[in-house]
């Protein structure tokens, strides 16, 4: 997620916000979840 990602999200409307803020939200529970720790930048 960076700074462009964001601008970008918060021109779209309220469905496609919701759609992508449940996309994210999926993706960090999964990486939460991984057996083996996890070291990222």
């Amino acid at each position: 997620m960076d700074l462009r990602w964001m601008q970008k999200i918060s021109t779209q409307n309220r469905e496609n916000r919701i759609a992508e803020a449940t996309e994210l939200s999926e993706m960090l529970n999964e990486l939460d979840r991984l057996k083996k720790p996890l070291i990222g930048k």
